[in-house]
């Protein structure tokens, strides 16, 4: 199985409900876009909550 996220939405709600590195530890490959990465906030990637 693998995993493609469209939607910036999907990992705003992983963040905000606390499961977004839950999510990265699933054992499944993962597929997103350049756009997706573009609409978070600087503060919601790459910090230890983020992406």
């Amino acid at each position: 199985m693998k995993i493609a996220v469209t939607d910036a939405c999907i990992f705003i709600d992983l963040i905000e409900l606390d499961l977004i590195s839950d999510f990265f530890q699933l054992d499944l490959p993962l597929h997103t876009t350049v756009e997706v990465i573009n609409e978070l906030f600087q503060e919601q990637k790459g910090t230890k909550k983020g992406i």
